[in-house]
């Protein structure tokens, strides 16, 4: 190849090699409403209701958290031993047999008092929507009503004396 000729190259003109045109901005809007228009309006409805749904679920997730000043594991956390001290109560509310019932009791009662320890109690109800003190109360009522069937049904279960009369068991 001369030193002072044209030079060859390989490698093609910008032109030939550039990316199809990108539509002008807006034009993507249009596929939208264009795909909307088949959507059978309650259809449509619908969509619109369960966004309007999972909106509000997200805000008043975020105010409750706020209101708390907690952070969100712990309020997640307090929810999470709130609900299964709740399904321990209904556990031992359809139990048929009083140990059965009175084990199920405790551990509703031990979930809710391990969270009233770990988190005020204003806090818990501003994260549950339940007042610990009145939900305690209940299953205290259901603990007591237990241990009488259970004493009831076994009465070598029955505690001596003045032991008995402190734990409740008389």
């Amino acid at each position: 190849m001369p030193a002072g000729g044209p030079k060859s190259s390989s490698r093609t003109s910008n032109t030939a090699t550039a990316s199809p045109r990108r539509k002008a901005p807006g034009r993507g809007g249009r596929a939208i409403s264009l795909a909307l228009s088949r959507v059978p309006p309650s259809v449509a409805v619908g969509i619109a209701v369960l966004v309007v749904v999972a909106l509000a679920a997200a805000i008043a997730s975020i105010v409750t958290w706020k209101e708390t000043r907690l952070p969100r594991s712990v309020c997640a956390g307090a929810r999470s031993v709130m609900q299964r001290a709740a399904q321990w109560s209904t556990q031992a509310e359809q139990d048929q047999h009083p140990l059965l019932r009175l084990a199920h009791v405790n551990y509703a009662i031990a979930h809710l008092n391990a969270l009233r320890t770990l988190v005020s109690d204003s806090d818990i109800e501003k994260l549950t929507h339940r007042k610990p003190r009145e939900v305690i109360a209940s299953l205290l009522q259901q603990q007591a009503e237990a241990v009488r069937k259970v004493t009831r049904d076994a009465p070598s279960l029955r505690l001596k004396a003045h032991l008995g009369s402190v734990a409740g068991w008389r």
